[in-house]
């Protein structure tokens, strides 16, 4: 890569200054570079070697040059082409905005407002280019950039240069597709040689499907799979994935996803009408819910009138942002710190909590702030104070500010008078380290009666919110169900201590016993479903959530969001659960729902996803400071990309973090560095944390087997099957755990026994696909062809 790097700058040294690497695609390779006769910063792309060695450069030039040509507002040009040295590049601008792709990776699916306003954009640079005779023929959220709130389709006519240029037989040869199976046309996917202008429609329809539901139309674990559905298949309904669609502009995105080019809109012109109609006040069908419409002074401003479709459009939903307060700040995140207990009896602390805790769960009832989740603000409190009892000279508004990124901090005391407790509650904007709104009164209530005066003094702070910031804040007080008994909290609490220091079995006991205490409230049921998830203990998952089908009623939108989540995932709907997962991430920046959210894109196989969601966490503090899974996900997206150096690159920032070096498995593998993955064998084999061990030695040996290492393969299952069967046995009677063990059995050539210990876990838990799918694989690789395809039969 680096001998690459340097041919390719001596080759453009007169005209451009190869900066760094960007990005890698199907076709190329984009570089950050100089200008240096213009003065200005651009991005080279470069043909994949391979491609350009097919290639003739004049032709591909003379092509390439018709896209240049195209001038509009809302298509990124091409400054210049050539060839230099055997390379095949092509110059644009420098866009330092984000890619469509970047954010969907981070938001999942797009306000329906800014859909309609990216489409219509889209689809004019698209009228411009089919008016000159050109088909973009590679459409896809990759290929649209946003700069400053515009999208600019970039990559015009690129796939038609290299396709005209080759031909198809040769570019299949050259392992190159034209288009993106993803957004693939059918005619596309057939290779018709008469594709025209409707491909782009297709296109533009599964481009829209995703940015409304989070998800493209047609899914698959091969390219062929995904492109068959395109020629068979008929997407599903937009609404089974968000019901807030308006129908007019979900029926507009299914007729652009028709099989059949004469079926669909047959010019982006009529499209674009049509988009620009229903977008207008008279159109009848305005896709427009509650908009803010705008923020001054880290405040959240009330619409003072009504705002037509039309001005919001026309205006781009500006929204205007106050200077950095404070760095890493966010001024519409909102953290409640635990309420200093100033009562002097130590039995009472557990108020403080659990008044922090319910104003937090009322906060997360709406869509007006980003409150910090309980468990991820308990976990920065604990932090800050814990630095605060050290000597530490921290302002715990400011550090508890800094730890979560959120701008604004509710606090609190509370004091005893004979058998009175009184509330006093502060909130402040942690940038300035000034009060925000009036002050509230003091907040009194019985001691005995705890549980009222917690909730009055939640209905208290949520309502003077309301008149400060945002009235749809006000919604959330009183919405919730009636606060545990004070005995309840006390057992939850325990729990929580239990389940912050990794103590999940522990933590099951506790929230249990609060369960058992005050059997009305939903929080223990769903922290116990989070325990075992982290205990990798499916079925007890499942139990739980029966269990709590009787609080559908009555559960937020953010605890519906999580039991959605967790519901999906039990029933092995991988795509449902990672579209739950990204509206809690979406409600929920900065905590521990964008790192599950990134587990979710790993195992859904979107890799890209998961390291975008990761990059916005900081793995130093807040909900992943101590946490170093974080680093086993980035690594393992990292893995799952191809990316190897940047894998190892993020395993030693693991080390540098943690004491030991575990996370640099599989990347010690890839590289062949066999000495020290036998170090690390050792730590793994010590490790406390069965679930990163088991994950982490089953990885070793299928790397090493695909690298040609069968040796160190063969040596590091015989260790890896030796400490699975030494594990303690509630361990080994874990679904995880036998998962694990089942697979490193057929590994080592002991189908027979994997066989079993498959359909014990079919058995129990019957709707996980990745249990039936290995059993399916057994009993084929086994010759068992019956059972093989009756497990084959389940998944259609």
């Amino acid at each position: 890569m680096t001998e690459t790097f340097d041919r390719l700058a001596e080759a453009l040294a007169d005209r451009y200054t190869i900066e760094r690497e960007l990005g890698a695609g199907g076709m190329a390779t984009v570089y950050l570079a100089h200008d240096v006769k213009h003065d200005r910063k651009v991005a080279v792309k470069v043909l994949r070697p391979e491609l350009a060695a097919t290639l003739g450069p004049e032709r591909f030039l003379q092509e390439i040059r018709i896209a240049a040509n195209l001038q509009h507002p809302h298509i990124l040009p091409l400054y210049d082409s050539g060839e230099a040295d055997g390379f095949l590049y092509y110059v644009m601008p420098y866009v330092a905005g984000e890619s469509l792709r970047d954010r969907l990776a981070k938001e999942g699916e797009l306000p329906v407002t800014d859909v309609v306003r990216i489409l219509s954009e889209i689809l004019d640079a698209l009228a411009k280019a089919h008016s000159a005779g050109v088909v973009h023929r590679d459409i896809k959220p990759d290929n649209v950039m946003l700069s400053d709130r515009h999208a600019l389709v970039t990559d015009f006519g690129v796939a038609k240069a290299v396709s005209e240029a080759t031909g198809r037989q040769q570019l299949t040869t050259a392992g190159v597709a034209l288009g993106t199976p993803t957004y693939m046309a059918p005619e596309q996917a057939a290779a018709d040689p008469h594709i025209d202008h409707r491909a782009d429609i297709y296109a533009v329809g599964a481009v829209a499907y995703e940015l409304l539901t989070g998800r493209p139309p047609f899914l698959g674990t091969t390219p062929q799979m995904i492109l068959s559905a395109h020629l068979s298949d008929h997407p599903e309904p937009v609404a089974k994935y968000r019901a807030s669609v308006p129908p007019a502009l979900e029926q507009l995105v299914l007729k652009c996803l028709e099989k059949k080019p004469a079926d669909r809109w047959q010019t982006t012109d009529e499209l674009l009408l049509q988009l620009e109609t229903m977008a207008s006040p008279s159109g009848g069908t305005a896709p427009v819910g509650a908009t803010e419409v705008g923020r001054a002074k880290g405040r959240w401003m009330k619409p003072t009138a009504a705002v037509s479709v039309s001005v919001i459009l026309a205006a781009l939903l500006i929204v205007f942002f106050p200077g950095d307060g404070g760095v890493g700040l966010h001024p519409d995140r909102v953290v409640v710190a635990v309420f200093a207990n100033e009562t002097g009896d130590p039995s009472l602390d557990d108020v403080g909590r659990m008044a922090a805790d319910w104003i937090t769960s009322g906060l997360l009832g709406v869509s007006a702030v980003h409150a910090v989740p309980w468990p991820d603000a308990l976990q920065a409190w604990r932090f800050v104070t814990d630095e605060v009892d050290a000597g530490g000279s921290l302002n715990p508004v400011r550090a508890l500010a800094e730890e979560t990124g959120a701008a604004i901090v509710i606090s609190g005391r509370y004091y005893l008078e004979v058998d009175t407790l009184l509330f006093r509650v502060d909130v402040t904007d942690a940038r300035e380290g000034v009060p925000v709104g009036g002050e509230l009164p003091p907040i009194t209530g019985s001691v005995d009666a705890k549980a009222r005066i917690v909730a009055d003094v939640r209905d208290r702070v949520l309502g003077s919110l309301a008149v400060s910031f945002d009235e749809r804040i006000a919604v959330s007080a009183g919405l919730a169900s009636t606060p545990p008994t004070f005995e309840a909290y006390q057992a939850f609490n325990e729990g929580m201590t239990r389940y912050l220091g990794g103590q999940y079995q522990e933590a099951v006991e506790s929230y249990r016993r609060a369960a058992t205490l005050d059997s009305n409230w939903v929080a223990p049921f769903l922290q116990l479903v989070v325990n075992y998830w982290n205990l990798g203990d499916w079925a007890q998952m499942d139990t739980v959530l029966i269990e709590m089908r009787r609080f559908e009623q009555s559960l937020t939108e953010y605890e519906r969001i999580w039991v959605g989540h967790f519901q999906a995932w039990v029933d092995g709907d991988i795509d449902a659960s990672l579209v739950e997962i990204r509206r809690a991430a979406e409600m929920a920046p900065g905590s521990k729902a964008v790192y599950n959210r990134a587990s979710a894109a790993n195992r859904a196989n979107r890799p890209r996803e998961a390291v975008e969601a990761l990059l916005t966490l900081d793995p130093k503090r807040g909900s992943m400071r101590g946490w170093s899974r974080y680093w086993n996900r980035l690594i393992h997206a990292y893995h799952m990309l191809g990316e190897y150096e940047l894998q190892l690159e993020a395993a030693e920032r693991a080390e540098a973090q943690y004491p030991d070096a575990r996370l640099k498995t599989s990347a010690l593998a890839i590289f062949g560095r066999i000495d020290e993955l036998r170090d690390v064998l050792s730590e793994l084999e010590a490790a406390p944390n069965q679930v990163t061990a088991r994950n982490l030695m089953i990885r070793a040996v299928e790397i090493l087997r695909t690298t040609g290492q069968p040796a160190a393969s063969k040596g590091v299952l015989d260790r890896a099957i030796a400490w699975f069967e030494s594990r303690p046995g509630n361990e080994l009677a874990s679904s995880g755990h036998r998962n694990r063990y089942g697979w490193a059995l057929y590994l080592s050539g002991r189908n027979d026994e994997a066989r079993v210990i498959y359909d014990e876990l079919v058995e129990d838990d019957p709707h996980w696909m990745e249990f039936r799918g290995r059993r399916a694989f057994l009993a084929a690789v086994s010759g068992d062809t019956s059972r093989a395809v009756e497990d084959a039969k389940w998944f259609a």
